[in-house]
């Protein structure tokens, strides 16, 4: 299962988001995106829809905390976004689980890579624009690229016998506003 990270800073939202310590931070989600994060763990660990399992594995888009003498980041940092991981902590905390922040945005072929040998349901949060390079390594019939404007959907891959997936899209439906 993909899911884009959760709302972020931006029109018409507030030009900033929050850190978990309710600190403002231009790379986290915005209050609006931990809603849907505390929404997420009902959806996720106690699923009332057939085509979405409980994970048993968690996976974010790393960020890179580096900083130099100043406290500014580093111009080589791929990613200072926190807005995956913060997207999935509440449902890690609830399922027990460390989401896996081996890869970075970039990295989605060595992702791909390990998701296909996971046994169990698997969920990554991830950032939108990079969701169909993941998706493209599990079936051709994927979309070619993630709706800008939606937070609220989920891919779904269900392998067959085969090995084979198919592709579903799922709609959250866990927020004002969700279609």
């Amino acid at each position: 299962m993909l899911i884009r990270h959760a709302e972020k800073p931006g029109d018409p939202l507030p030009s900033f988001g929050v850190k978990e310590d309710g600190t403002r931070s231009q790379h986290s989600i915005v209050v609006q995106g931990w809603q849907r994060a505390g929404a997420l763990i009902a959806f996720f660990a106690a699923p009332t829809l057939a085509e979405i399992s409980v994970p048993a594995y968690l996976y974010a888009a790393s960020f890179d905390t580096r900083t130099d003498p100043s406290g500014k980041a580093n111009a080589e940092d791929v990613s200072r976004s926190r807005r995956a991981i913060e997207t999935i902590t509440p449902l890690a905390h609830r399922l027990g689980l460390t989401a896996d922040q081996t890869f970075a945005v970039g990295d989605e072929d060595r992702l791909a890579a390990n998701l296909v040998l996971r046994d169990g349901a698997v969920l990554v949060a991830w950032e939108h624009k990079h969701l169909p390079l993941i998706a493209a390594h599990l079936t051709p019939s994927a979309p070619k690229t993630w709706p800008g404007d939606r937070f609220d959907v989920v891919w779904v891959f269900d392998r067959d016998g085969s090995g084979s997936y198919r592709f579903l899209q799922v709609a959250q439906k866990l927020l004002a506003g969700d279609s």
